[in-house]
């Protein structure tokens, strides 16, 4: 379950404990509420982890770009190099 739909899910009252979310929650009462908070627990759980994971998915690809952006620095000055022998040859 993605996070939009995460928070659509959890976004209607039937889903605290109400009804239409099992037969356990369609009774209500103390096991309904228990089976909600459960579930709450669960997606906020499932929510801390998918964002874990993309955050280090970032960071990868930070370190990737920075990685290849270290990379054309070292070109630029190569080339400014070979620009500059080129120069001093010509004069």
């Amino acid at each position: 379950m993605n996070l939009i739909s995460f928070l659509t899910f959890h976004d209607t009252d039937t889903n605290l404990g109400g009804g239409t979310g099992g037969s356990i929650r369609d009774a209500g009462g103390a096991f309904g509420k228990m089976e909600a908070a459960h579930e709450e627990q669960y997606f906020r759980k499932l929510q801390q982890e998918q964002l874990k994971t993309l955050k280090k998915h970032h960071d990868d690809e930070i370190d990737a770009h920075e990685s290849e952006i270290n990379r054309h620095k070292e070109a630029i000055k190569r080339l400014h190099k070979k620009k500059k022998e080129i120069d001093e040859r010509d004069d």
